[in-house]
């Protein structure tokens, strides 16, 4: 599955949302947060420090149902 459709599927299911942060494009919601983490990495082609959201393992089994 493609990142563009685990994406949708979790914006679909209500887990996350779409922001018009171009550095932080989605960020959990409410009820994702359980799941979704937001962690600090280093950007690709700078040293700056971004945050990226992360999915627990457990994510796969809750947007498969």
């Amino acid at each position: 599955m493609s990142a563009r459709a685990v994406n949708h599927c979790l914006l679909n299911s209500g887990l996350q949302y779409r922001t018009d942060d171009k550095k932080i494009p989605y960020r959990p919601t409410e009820s994702g947060k359980q799941w979704g983490r937001m962690v600090p990495a280093v950007a690709k082609f700078s040293n700056q420090t971004v945050f990226q959201l992360r999915w627990l393992p457990e994510i796969v089994k809750v947007i498969s149902q």
